[in-house]
Order: C-alpha cells, then structure tokens, then sequence
C-alpha cells in the first residue's frame, strides 16, 4: 500500500458502516485510533511473576525532550515529519534495565512499548502509596499529623 507521502494525506484503514473511519494513517506516520486493547487473559498466562521494586526500576529510566536527528529522515517514525521537539525515552538504555519492553526491527532499530512502561508505573504507584501510607502513619503517631478519616 502507497500513498503520497506528506502531512495532510490519509490512509484509511478501517470504517464502519456509517462510513465514519477508525482508524487512519498520516503522511507523516501518525495514527489515529478509537482505543487499544491488547490480549492479557490469565487463561493464557503461563506463568505469573509479580512485579517488585517497580520505583527502583523507575528511578533508572531518563525521560528528556529531543528531536529526530538528521539519520532518522528515512525512519517510518519521521518520513514527512517537521522538526518537533518530543518527549520520551532511549530504547537503548531501557532495553538495559526492562529488557521485554524493548523491540529491535530488521534494521536494528529499537521501539519501546509503552505499555510495559504503564504496568510498571501502576505498580510503582502502589509502591509509593504504601510508603505514604506508613509515613503518614507514623506522623500520627507521634502527634505531627491530625489522623486521616
């Protein structure tokens, strides 16, 4: 499938029978999307290990603004794309700390799936909420905080 390659031209992939479409790909690259929903039925599940520590492996990972080198000009991630600042991460070094949330193509290029990233800020949430919980406990305690109702 081709399509002219720029900003304003639309790939449609997907309408229903309203003729109203779901889902479309720019000339740039971008999709546009109802929702994401990915397969995690635990009758599938062969094995479960629960996440612990998830903040210590937060703690690792630098988020920063960049922008698309000159290299990348021929990546499917930046064809057509104007320079724009963006914000998010290095695949290299999170494939070194949460390898499973990194994916090499062909051409070793590296992508990082979010969705990975997501589970682990939940249970770094959790994590952080149970040391408020304590810290806040023993504030109470010792008279320094009115206790929670």
């Amino acid at each position: 499938m081709a399509y002219t390659n720029n900003n304003l031209a639309k790939c449609w992939i997907v309408a229903n029978p309203l003729k109203q479409h779901t889902f479309f790909v720019t000339g740039s690259g971008h999709v546009f999307k109802k929702g994401t929903l990915t397969l995690s039925d635990a009758n599938l599940q062969a094995e479960q290990e629960e996440i612990v520590d998830a903040t210590t492996v937060l703690d690792q990972i630098t988020e920063f603004y960049y922008t698309f080198s000159d290299d990348s000009k021929n990546t499917a991630d930046n064809k057509g794309n104007e320079i724009k600042r963006n914000v998010g991460f290095s695949a290299q070094e999170i494939e070194k700390i949460l390898p499973e949330a990194v994916m090499t193509d062909s051409d070793g290029l590296k992508y990082v799936n979010y969705e990975i990233l997501t589970t682990f800020l939940v249970e770094g949430f959790k994590e952080q909420q149970k040391e408020i919980e304590l810290l806040r406990k023993t504030l109470e305690e010792h008279g320094l905080l009115k206790p929670y109702k």
